[in-house]
């Protein structure tokens, strides 16, 4: 599987399922990487500046790293 970048808010209801799932890819062998946000609701990355200050350097950093590796 391609490398993934899971992000969540941890005042998300959904955040339990993106901790799962970033857990079973990374256990099945897989590179991932995990954003967590305390106190940020869903849609986080979108809404809040701080976190958006912070997310979109490290997504380009990601996408930077995987069209390297390619």
């Amino acid at each position: 599987m391609p490398p993934a970048l899971f992000t969540v808010g941890l005042n998300d209801h959904l955040a339990d399922d993106t901790l799962l799932l970033a857990s079973r890819w990374t256990r099945a062998g897989n590179q991932a990487e995990l954003l967590a946000y305390p106190d940020a609701p869903h849609g986080c990355t979108g809404v809040i500046p701080t976190v958006q200050r912070h997310f979109a350097p490290r997504l380009h950093a990601f996408l930077d790293r995987c069209l390297a590796e390619t």
